[in-house]
């Protein structure tokens, strides 16, 4: 199941190499636009345009909202530029991960650094 994902540096952050690299990190890959459509098959809703694997940036929408375009469903922007920044959708591959971020001194208050345990996944 697909899963949206912010660089704890804040929104829209992440170019695509830094999308899959974020997924990675969580011991997950880019969700490929399938795998972002099953999510939304099964609920998800999550106002942030994101990289799939296939670089088409989207985002799944339940019910329409002024603010997100007013649409329903997982609305494409299409195939985008590689170095364009959005948030990602990750899929969790075999295994476990858990998320959580800290303060990085150096980045002062909205610095984080993202760290990556194992853990089950219920």
């Amino acid at each position: 199941m697909a899963f949206p994902v912010e660089s704890c540096r804040g929104k829209f952050t992440l170019n695509y190499t830094e999308g899959e690299a974020e997924c990675n990190r969580l011991g997950a890959t880019l969700a490929t636009y399938f795998q972002l459509y099953a999510a939304w098959t099964e609920g998800l809703q999550h106002c942030r345009p994101g990289w799939t694997k296939d670089g088409i940036v989207a985002y799944p929408m339940q019910v329409k909202q002024l603010e997100c375009g007013d649409k329903a469903g997982v609305i494409s922007l299409g195939v985008q530029n590689p170095k364009n920044r959005y948030d990602a959708y990750c899929a969790p591959r075999a295994g476990e991960f858990n998320i959580h971020c800290e303060k990085h001194e150096s980045w002062g208050e909205k610095g984080r650094h993202t760290h990556t345990d194992r853990k089950s996944v219920v």
